[in-house]
């Protein structure tokens, strides 16, 4: 390992991390570095190419990111063992309701599937481990209009060529995700003791669970191989 990180880091026209990542995959492909080898910790190793930790840090991120490396914390950074890919689920059946038909067997499910697991949740957890040692500034704080504002400015830079009208951050809302924003629209548009909602019959599943959440009636309305039927949604309302 001494002859890959033998002095400062080679010139290079892109970023150093960039570098740095280079210079590990190919030894990681050359088999300098195999699987279990520990690098060396992030400050004596840009002590030894001249670079700054930060670059070095970015640089094991990366690759750890990518599979390539394994970050324990409290015990180091090491060469991952190569990952084999777990074969994918089968595609999941389901029985289709045709209207008028006395042979289907049961109803569409449009609940998500089971994923496979491809590394995400160690990936998760190392992340949440490295913000516990040092979390960014602000993060154990809860937000407040002054502290999202820029993440609602950019809001409204990234929905820049969608024709909404005139709007400002001011009437931006951050929300915990999707199924949150769902909830937070139908508490604000739901009215009376036990307002009623028509869906189609085949429709987001979180949707329906937010809706009753909220002490509301859900109604399906039913639908043909063309989408919603005209006579069911006039006769439900």
């Amino acid at each position: 390992m001494d002859t890959i990180f033998s002095g400062p880091l080679a010139e290079t026209t892109g970023p150093k991390y960039g570098a740095v990542v280079q210079t590990i995959e190919k030894a990681i492909e050359t088999g300098a570095l195999k699987p279990g080898d520990k690098l060396p910790p992030v400050r004596d190793l840009a002590w030894t190419l001249k670079i700054t930790p930060g670059t070095v840090a970015r640089a094991y991120t990366i690759l750890t990111d990518k599979g390539r490396l394994d970050a324990q914390v409290g015990r180091g950074t090491f060469v991952a063992t190569p990952h084999t890919p777990q074969p994918m689920f089968p595609p999941i059946e389901v029985d289709v309701v045709a209207h008028n038909s006395e042979t289907a067997a049961g109803p569409f499910s449009l609940f998500s599937p089971h994923l496979p697991s491809l590394g995400q949740t160690d990936l998760i957890r190392r992340h949440l481990a490295k913000i516990a040692e040092d979390p960014p500034s602000g993060l154990m704080h809860y937000p407040n209009a002054t502290s999202s504002l820029p993440a609602r400015r950019s809001v409204l830079h990234w929905l820049r060529d969608t024709a909404l009208g005139p709007i400002s951050a001011e009437d931006v809302v951050l929300t915990h995700g999707g199924q949150n924003a769902v909830l937070l629209i139908l508490q604000t548009l739901l009215r009376g003791r036990r307002p009623v909602v028509l869906v189609e019959e085949l429709s987001y599943p979180g949707f329906r669970r937010a809706t009753e959440m909220l002490r509301a009636t859900v109604v399906p309305v039913a639908m043909d191989e063309n989408g919603l039927i005209p006579e069911a949604l006039d006769e439900a309302a």
